[in-house]
């Protein structure tokens, strides 16, 4: 899991920065692959949510 300094996460409807699995903070069991450039979709209720990277950048 990455550090918060190098956390990477997304907002529903804004553009994807890196390619990775993500978490949603609404429910953690929801995991997807969003690739880079993509928009960030809902949560699995529909409503906005925050998508979280599960794997850290290489350094």
């Amino acid at each position: 899991m990455p550090s918060e300094a190098n956390k990477v996460e997304g907002q529903t409807g804004s553009t994807c920065t890196q390619s990775g699995p993500y978490r949603s903070d609404e429910n953690a069991k929801v995991i997807i692959f969003i690739r880079k450039g993509d928009t960030f979709p809902p949560g699995s209720t529909g409503a906005p949510t925050t998508w979280v990277l599960l794997t850290a950048p290489a350094a």
